[in-house]
């Protein structure tokens, strides 16, 4: 999920997307696939809530209904902190990868999603 979002956030010159084998206007497409299979069950995970309240708090408008994930945000923030009142630690995303890098350093934000 997080190589979709980050590919439609960033230009093809940092992804590395090659629109002529994956146009971007597919990671839409891919992005909810992944969503629609991960969501059920993932209501008491709090890095999940987490990383998809977030991507959906950041840019709403790049996954779809802009509506719709506005609102998801909303819901994952409140779950998240029902279940994390003082937010992930950092140190949860160590050793992994970009991912981990991205959202480790979001987790230091003092006050943060």
């Amino acid at each position: 999920m997080f190589l979709c979002w980050y590919m439609l956030i960033e230009p093809p010159h940092l992804t590395g997307l090659d629109e002529g084998r994956l146009p971007s206007s597919e990671l839409v497409r891919v992005f909810n696939d992944v969503f629609d299979f991960m969501a059920p069950g993932s209501e008491a995970d709090p890095e999940f809530l987490y990383a998809v309240g977030l991507m959906s708090a950041l840019a709403p408008w790049l996954l779809g209904d802009n509506d719709t994930w506005e609102q998801r945000s909303r819901e994952y923030h409140v779950k998240y902190r029902e279940l994390k009142p003082t937010g992930l630690e950092p140190a949860v995303f160590v050793g992994r990868g970009a991912y981990g890098d991205y959202f480790g350093g979001q987790a230091r934000v003092k006050g943060g999603y």
